[in-house]
């Protein structure tokens, strides 16, 4: 049995977007924002329900100084992570 699978990659609202599909079926999608501040992307499901974010903050030069990851888990739990990368 084969499974077709590809990405779409194009801008929406200012926002990058990245869908993911199999067999031509959404399977879920990425929405980021980059800014000279920061950069956060947002996963979601095909329904629309975010299951992940992700927040990068740069300094004045841009280098990236912090790092945060949130992730709801199956369980209802969420997992949240901030890192220095300063």
């Amino acid at each position: 049995m084969c499974f077709l699978t590809y990405e779409k990659h194009f801008y929406r609202n200012g926002k990058k977007i990245l869908e993911y599909y199999i067999d031509h079926k959404l399977t879920c999608f990425f929405e980021t924002v980059t800014t000279s501040d920061y950069k956060i992307t947002e996963g979601f499901s095909s329904e629309g329900e975010m299951f992940t974010r992700e927040k990068i903050e740069y300094n004045s030069q841009g280098k990236p100084i912090t790092e945060e990851r949130l992730i709801y888990n199956a369980d209802g739990t969420t997992t949240n992570e901030k890192f220095d990368l300063a």
